[in-house]
């Protein structure tokens, strides 16, 4: 019986992980197809030696494969470095800390999550830093991002996605807190209607961006 060299999410890169999907998601496989391509995966084999293999051996090849049919992060996992293909990086999802670089690169990559989940590595590298450098500087982003997308599993991917959009989420929340109270206080206090609406107007993005914070993420979580 071959043996599996794959036997959790955490022994797939992201890119193994997405040329799969892509594999997978061909409607013209049929279901023996799709488990002939997930067994070949784990195993590190070709299609035809699985094709080749004893009924018996399939089966029990089939069982070793049940792990890919669940995704299940660990939703309380903190991050504050990761070692990536031998080289130690900081994680910081502390938007203070954040250059308006940073931030732009995060704000113009994770809406295109929705219809190229590839470019999650290039969201990563927003906030995965080399030790002892600061962002963009000392080294190559895209770089960084190939070194992310080639050698960082998918699970650890997505759980660092999660904590990041919590930190994110708390962020936006304690944000429009404090542009509610600033907004009550002014109402009772001032009588300059144009510097009302103008806080108003604040609160309304606030309010609009924690809905946001909060479809990311329902949209990570599914």
């Amino acid at each position: 019986m071959l043996n599996t060299i794959k036997n959790s999410w955490k022994d797939v890169t992201i890119d193994e992980y997405f040329d799969l999907c892509e594999r997978l998601s061909d409607d013209t496989l049929t279901d023996y197809e799709k488990i002939i391509i997930k067994i070949a995966f784990i195993t590190g084999k070709s299609e035809d030696e699985i094709w080749n293999l004893s009924w018996y051996d399939f089966r029990n090849l089939q069982v070793e494969s049940l792990w890919m049919e669940e995704f299940q992060l660990k939703e309380n996992v903190k991050f504050k470095s990761i070692e990536i293909n031998g080289e130690k990086y900081s994680i910081d999802t502390n938007l203070q800390n954040f250059t308006v670089a940073q931030y732009i690169d995060f704000q113009t990559f994770f809406p295109k999550r929705k219809t190229n989940e590839r470019v999650i590595g290039n969201i990563l590298a927003c906030f995965i830093i080399p030790k002892g450098k600061k962002y963009a500087e000392g080294y190559d982003i895209q770089e960084l991002v190939e070194n992310i997308n080639s050698n960082l599993d998918i699970m650890t991917a997505n759980e660092i996605m999660f904590f990041f959009l919590k930190q994110y989420l708390i962020s936006i929340r304690a944000t429009a807190n404090y542009f509610n109270w600033i907004l009550k206080r002014m109402k009772k206090k001032s009588k300059n209607s144009q510097e009302i609406e103008t806080v108003e107007k604040e609160w309304e993005k606030m309010k609009k961006a924690t809905l946001d914070g909060l479809r990311s993420l329902t949209m990570l979580d599914n």
